[in-house]
């Protein structure tokens, strides 16, 4: 984990020096992921203001990192927003929804 420490890291700091705030938002969340599977207490609020910008700046990926989350941090509100977050996706999916929902379903479930 600590190679996947490093390399969020990298990823935060170019992204703030070239202010992509997409990249600094995920590349946060995806550290405090890394961070947090390898033994490192992080409290859920430390990481829940970029949960919540996360639809913003990646809303393709929102449902599915937010369950990542969910998951690593064990907080069911999260799961729950994951889940809101693949629908509203599914919903504007046209053709591709019941695609996208039955890929969200294992990963959003509730006490996943």
């Amino acid at each position: 984990m600590a190679g996947a420490v490093e390399a969020f890291t990298a990823v935060v700091d170019e992204a703030t020096r070239l202010a992509q705030r997409r990249y600094q938002v995920q590349g946060r969340l995806w550290l405090s992921l890394a961070r947090r599977r390898a033994g490192e207490r992080i409290p859920p609020e430390a990481v829940a203001a970029d949960l919540d910008r996360l639809v913003a700046v990646a809303p393709l990926e929102a449902w599915w990192l937010t369950a990542e989350i969910a998951d690593a941090f064990d907080v069911a509100a999260w799961s729950a927003l994951a889940q809101a977050r693949a629908e509203d996706l599914a919903a504007r999916s046209g053709p591709y929804a019941a695609t996208l929902r039955a890929a969200a379903a294992p990963s959003v479930r509730p006490g996943r």
